[in-house]
């Protein structure tokens, strides 16, 4: 069962979202095109790296505090990752807010009706969700092949990792 808990509204908008909020989907749904995922805003900075590597950081309208990169210092900062400012947010005017999808925060989404972005929970905790939101990023901005070049890229290197260590003795910690 979700609880509510008190943390900034796009996190609690966040953990409406990944608790099964069918409302959220729906009132989405429709905003899924590409061409309007002109203004991001990313409060992941695992994700902002995505993005980057897949070539569209002129997409990024601003930044979190953790977000290092030096192509990123141009960009205003919302502030922290899991505490980032609505107000500054709301300044960017950003088309969509990715956030982390397994936050446990609550809200409804009609308190963040007002920044009129669409919000995208994502996860980056394991290899799947890895590939889940690089195959979602390929979709909403519009870059599909290069996130299937960037997944592949990623999968040909763990295999390579893997291959290189096929019959050595398994270390136990």
């Amino acid at each position: 069962m979700c609880v509510a808990a008190r943390l900034t509204l796009p996190l609690l908008v966040i953990g409406a979202m990944a608790c099964g909020s069918d409302t959220a989907s729906r009132r989405f749904a429709s905003r899924d095109d590409p061409a309007r995922t002109v203004r991001v805003l990313s409060l992941i900075p695992s994700v902002t790296e995505t993005i980057i590597a897949m070539g569209a950081a002129d997409r990024l309208v601003g930044r979190t505090d953790y977000d290092t990169d030096p192509r990123l210092a141009r960009l205003p900062s919302v502030g922290g990752s899991i505490d980032p400012s609505l107000e500054r947010i709301a300044r960017l005017h950003p088309d969509l807010v990715l956030a982390r999808s397994d936050s446990e925060r609550l809200s409804t989404l009609s308190t963040f009706e007002h920044l009129s972005a669409r919000v995208e929970p994502l996860g980056t905790s394991t290899l799947g969700d890895l590939h889940v939101t690089i195959d979602r990023l390929g979709v909403l901005l519009n870059r599909r092949a290069v996130a299937d070049s960037l997944w592949r890229s990623i999968r040909d290197s763990l295999e390579s990792v893997r291959r290189s260590y096929a019959g050595t003795r398994r270390v136990r910690v």
